[in-house]
């Protein structure tokens, strides 16, 4: 395949990562989706998470474009981007932000009392770890090349002596605890203890169905949402331990020249894609992970397609979307949308015009409507 159908199909699925987190984003921002933490830290994920996307864009078309940048800004370039400063910070602001994540949901479900009373101080412990530690693993990144000759290198490729040798090995193995050992560790035993702490909770409640003979699908589960949450956590734990595994073990390998390291080979852009991957592919683990959220995207784009077709009656500053009826999280949906014109009001639902009064008044009303918007 050639290098520019190769550079188009990366930089669509990138691109695409990018669109993935924006939309969850947007319809995250409109739902009730557990505590102010939980909220919070899953919001901060899919904009870390779409950050990530352009930065890996920026590194990717990075051959291609900088050929045409000056002096100055390829020089500034080849240290921010090039370099992967930025986008080795905002990695470690991702990773720390899914251990909170972890954090949040084991705390939820195994301390829910101390969990309810500390939702603030971990705000701030969690927004002040998740910004702070990642300069300890972005910080050494700019040295790791050099602006020499109008070209940016590598520098353990262009500096052969030893001090360019240790310190990219130093910086690899920064990277790896701090930005993989340490958040993963925290990652596995919070989930773990969190599964633990959901099947315990969960066992009184299957004892207690079972002595009533009631299906699960008659009875709430007062931990229902947790395991909402919870999955998904789970799922985006494992993805970064896959995803940036492969790109720190290619790392250490290079710098002990085990192996050739070359961002510009085929392993070396395995790592930039597999963490880009991993990024786009969050967003969508949410959705598919959470049910009531999957309901909830299913009544928010129902309401917005009804919206649309109304449009094709009504002018849209006349439309009001009615609240959703309890009955929308689960079975049929159906859909109403009202407009307001002469001081009465129409439904709208299913392209339709719903019956707003069996009286001889709504004939009357109707064709006062249709004068005006005439």
């Amino acid at each position: 395949m050639p290098d520019t159908e190769s550079l188009v199909i990366r930089g669509a699925i990138f691109a695409a990562g990018f669109g993935a987190n924006l939309s969850v984003l947007a319809l995250l921002s409109h739902q009730k989706f557990g505590s102010e933490l939980t909220k919070r830290l899953m919001t901060s994920q899919l904009i870390v998470d779409g950050v990530i996307t352009i930065f890996s864009l920026g590194l990717l078309f990075y051959p291609v474009i900088t050929p045409n940048f000056g002096p100055e800004v390829a020089f500034v370039a080849c240290y921010v981007i090039r370099s992967g400063t930025m986008y080795n910070y905002f990695q470690a602001v991702s990773v720390y932000n899914l251990m909170w994540i972890a954090v949040d949901r084991f705390l939820a479900v195994g301390r829910p009392s101390t969990y309810r009373s500390s939702q603030r101080k971990m705000i701030i412990v969690a927004y002040a770890t998740m910004f702070l530690l990642p300069f300890v693993c972005s910080a050494p990144a700019p040295y790791l090349v050099i602006y020499a000759d109008g070209k940016c290198r590598i520098r353990m490729l262009y500096d052969r002596s030893v001090f360019a040798a240790v310190y990219t090995a130093f910086t690899f193995y920064v990277g790896v605890i701090f930005a993989y050992l340490v958040p993963g560790i925290t990652m596995l035993v919070c989930q773990a203890k969190m599964v633990l702490a959901l099947r315990e909770v969960m066992r009184p409640q299957k004892r207690e169905m079972a002595q009533s003979n009631a299906s699960s699908s008659d009875r709430p589960h007062p931990n229902s949402f947790n395991r909402t949450v919870a999955i998904p956590a789970l799922i985006m734990c494992i993805n970064f331990l896959i995803s940036a595994g492969y790109k720190h073990v290619y790392y250490l390998l290079g710098a002990h020249k085990i192996i050739s390291y070359d961002f510009a080979s085929f392993a070396g852009r395995m790592a930039l894609i597999l963490n880009a991957i991993g990024s786009s592919v969050n967003p969508l683990v949410i959705v598919w992970s959470s049910g009531s959220f999957r309901r909830q995207i299913r009544v928010c784009l129902n309401r917005l397609n009804v919206r649309m077709n109304a449009s094709l009656f009504v002018p849209l500053t006349k439309l009001h979307c009615l609240p959703a009826h309890p009955s929308l999280l689960g079975g049929s949906y159906q859909a109403h949308h009202s407009f307001s014109t002469g001081g009465f009001q129409f439904l709208i639902g299913n392209n339709n015009v719903a019956e707003a009064s069996e009286s001889t008044a709504y004939s009357s009303q109707l064709t006062q409507y249709e004068e005006n918007v005439s």
